[in-house]
């Protein structure tokens, strides 16, 4: 019986059969490409992808030993290399998911690493028994709890929208913006940046029951990934599902923030218009044929809420980072609510910037759109006070042009492409200067064809031989070991050389048929050329107390101070120009200031360290007090927290040169990118144990209100009285000034807040194990130590 069951032929096959073995095995859907002879599913795993072979009749009925036998032939079939390659697979793409999620958390809530919130992770960690059998090193708990903690953080500010389903349509707030907005005003948009110190929530709150994996998005798209089931934890695969990138391109839509409806856009575009041509080119168009700052105002909202409604990636990120740049230059008090009366002008702009870097980070491909949206967003960041992630935008926007050959372009090449190249290596070296970062820019990025250059206006023309030399500076401070005193002078010479081209017309007041266009570009080459002096000489201004060689190098720094000041003065007092957002450029001339003082301090310019010195530098006094009135006047028409700052520290340290700074506590503040400023408190003798006397307040009066030196000669050569009552009574000295600081101004410091930069409180940076090269210490007589 068993030999006529033997002779009968094996069962036949269903008929459309057409799964390999394994996906067979698998119980999976098993698709073979075009062209193809492993199916998607084989190639996936790594695994051998055999057709199925007809069962016999009696494979039902096989003996112990045979089943034995069968399994041992399996098991050798697949080796163990094969094994080892399956689970490297695994543990890469888990590796890769791992990072994508990191990433985007670390996008929407910097520093979230070190985040302690606890929550309820029992889904993650079950999900994460399942998996462990696939790679022991994959920690689905801590990925379950950063993602929940930061979907929740989004959820409670108005930051996500509630929808079950994610999609990717970006116009739907531009006809109804409402349903992007919390309904409860206790839960409205607070500033992305503190999402976690949020002091009305605490850690318990965040382990709500109804948050878990299911709520988040990107939790879903990581247990998508590690072929988990959400029921019972198992395994599976579809050959047909799209790629790990697509499904988080997909779901990025989420967390797209509040946009303007279109009566609001419109009125945004109309009042920010004039400002368009000092931002960064914005090309659009065929061809990139079109510019934003020469088109109108109807064109422009025509293609920003197309783009806004239908496109994506890079170009969608350009368009709402231009809004962005629009929505900051608004005035203080605008005539209407831009989203809705809970959500701050700022909360709003943080919003934009984080949600364009994520969509970024996922779709960022290189191309000209990604190169204009680095470059807008170094705008919004410098308008911001926030250098230092400028400079990371800007070296983003550098690799992005590098890639597509912006940097090698030939002389057919087009305009647009030359012009970003302009823009991009310029912007970089002015961070680079005042940060005192090195430049990936070379001399040879640097050089222009001459195509190029004959398109430029002079004003274009003189920022970019600024910019020539701006490397040169840049390159000495890196190489300050071996840096020399007549490379300082060559540079030196080269700007005077350049000075020479400077149209007639820039030391007039301005005209009527001046523009804010104009007016802006003509002083803003002016801070840049005059910035490049003064760093040049700055390293050995200091030294010109003890060293007379160097003395030249402190007449240029203050020299170029004064004018860094007046041009600032000259373009704040302008109506037409008053108005315009930039917080760098406070800071650099409350920082030229400062540098001013320090010069004044020294009292090498008069040539002695007597009172004399103040009368000799009355009008420097009286430049620092009208700038500390335009810097008030700026943070009340622009609410801006670097001119606030700089007002006050420099009325402090006014009142401190003349002795009548007087407060419980000794003044100490380290300003940023400069060193530290101590003022102290208690007397001063000379070396013949008398006490040293003070400036009176009238003798303060009379030094800045009558620049001539008779005067202030006059009152400083009174004796000092011992007697209050005297009307020629002066105080003994109060004040003592110290000045810290690196020659290079290379200092970094602890606690600082690279997020907010400039716009932080100046006095919670702490400069503990910073290391100066020169600490000098000042008493209100301008008398100089050196320590």
């Amino acid at each position: 019986m068993d030999d006529l069951l033997d002779q009968r032929p094996a069962r036949r096959m269903r008929l459309g059969t057409k799964s390999c073995a394994e996906c067979r095995r698998r119980k999976v859907r098993c698709v073979f490409p075009p062209n193809s002879s492993v199916c998607h599913g084989c190639s996936l795993h790594q695994t051998p992808c055999r057709a199925q072979q007809p069962r016999s009749r009696d494979s039902g009925r096989l003996g112990q030993a045979q089943v034995d036998a069968l399994l041992q032939s399996q098991s050798q079939s697949q080796s163990v290399s094969q094994l080892v390659a399956d689970n490297t697979a695994l543990r890469r793409r888990v590796a890769e998911l791992e990072g994508l999620i990191g990433s985007i958390c670390d996008a929407l809530e910097p520093g979230g690493d070190d985040s302690s919130v606890s929550l309820s992770t029992s889904g993650g960690a079950s999900a994460a028994g399942s998996a462990s059998t696939l790679a022991s090193t994959v920690t689905i708990p801590d990925i379950n709890t950063r993602a929940i903690h930061v979907i929740q953080n989004l959820k409670n500010h108005g930051l996500l929208q509630q929808e079950t389903t994610p999609h990717y349509n970006f116009g739907t707030s531009l006809t109804n913006p409402n349903m992007l907005l919390p309904s409860d005003p206790a839960s409205s948009l607070l500033s992305p940046g503190s999402l976690d110190q949020d002091t009305t929530s605490t850690p318990s709150d965040y382990a709500d029951k109804t948050v878990s994996a299911v709520d988040a998005p990107l939790v879903n798209l990581f247990r998508d990934a590690l072929l988990i089931r959400e029921t019972e934890g198992e395994l599976y695969d579809d050959p047909e599902d799209p790629s790990m990138i697509y499904l988080m391109k997909e779901s990025i839509g989420t967390f797209r923030p509040p946009i303007p409806d279109a009566e609001t856009l419109r009125l945004i575009l109309e009042d920010s218009n004039l400002y368009w041509p000092i931002w960064p080119t914005y090309y659009f168009g065929p061809e990139l044929s079109n510019t934003m700052h020469t088109t109108s105002v109807d064109t422009a909202e025509a293609y920003i809420t197309q783009i806004l409604n239908y496109s994506r990636g890079p170009e969608f990120c350009t368009a709402i980072l231009f809004l962005t740049l629009c929505i900051q230059q608004l005035p203080r008090h605008w005539k209407r609510v831009i989203i809705s009366p809970d959500i701050s002008r700022q909360v709003l702009i943080d919003a934009y910037i984080r949600f364009a870097c994520v969509l970024l980070s996922v779709e960022g491909e290189e191309s000209i759109h990604t190169v204009q949206c680095y470059l807008l967003l170094h705008k919004i960041l410098i308008n911001m006070g926030r250098p230092q992630r400028a400079w990371v935008a800007i070296r983003h926007a550098l690799s992005a042009a590098t890639v597509i050959g912006l940097d090698r372009l030939d002389a057919g090449a087009s305009f647009q492409r030359k012009s970003l190249w302009a823009q991009t290596w310029q912007l970089e070296r002015q961070l680079c200067m005042m940060l005192g970062f090195p430049s990936a820019i070379t001399p040879l990025g640097a050089k222009d064809d001459a195509t190029m250059i004959q398109l430029l206006n002079p004003t274009q023309r003189i920022l970019r031989r600024v910019c020539v030399v701006m490397g040169r500076v840049i390159e000495r401070n890196q190489n300050s070991d071996t840096a020399s005193y007549a490379a300082t002078v060559q540079l030196d010479q080269d700007m005077e050389e350049l000075k020479k081209d400077f149209p007639p017309d820039w030391s007039e007041p301005y005209g009527p048929n001046d523009t804010m266009y104009s007016i802006y570009f003509q002083e803003a080459v002016k801070i840049f050329y005059y910035s490049t002096i003064k760093h040049i000489h700055l390293p050995y201004m200091l030294k010109a107390k003890f060293d007379r060689r160097y003395e030249h190098s402190l007449l240029s720094t203050m020299d170029a101070c004064r004018e860094l000041i007046k041009v600032y003065l000259r373009l704040r007092g302008s109506a037409k120009s008053e108005f315009i957002q930039c917080e760098i450029m406070d800071f650099q001339i409350f920082s030229s200031a400062i540098t001013l003082i320090l010069g004044i301090l020294s009292g090498a310019a008069a040539g002695d360290g007597s009172l004399s010195a103040v009368s000799y530098h009355a009008e420097d006094w009286q430049l620092v007090d009208r700038l500390i009135g335009e810097l008030r006047k700026t943070n009340s028409l622009l609410e801006c927290t670097v001119a606030k700052q700089s007002a006050e520290v420099l009325e402090t340290l006014t009142a401190a040169s003349f002795g009548t700074y007087n407060a419980q506590k000794d003044f100490t503040l380290v300003v940023p990118y400069f060193g530290r400023l101590r003022i102290r408190q208690g007397g001063r003798q000379d070396t013949n144990g008398n006490s040293i006397a003070n400036i009176s307040n009238s003798q303060i009066t009379s030094a800045i209100t009558s620049p001539s030196g008779a005067s202030s000669v006059a009152l400083s050569s009174l004796p000092p009285k011992q007697i209050p009552g005297d009307p020629y009574y002066l105080p003994e000295s109060t004040n003592t000034i110290e000045f810290s600081s690196n020659d290079f101004l290379n200092t970094t410091f602890t606690d600082f807040d690279f997020q907010m930069d400039l716009s932080q409180d100046w006095y919670t940076i702490v400069d503990t194990g910073a290391q100066y090269d020169w600490n000098q210490v000042f008493n209100s007589n301008n008398i100089m130590e050196l320590r």
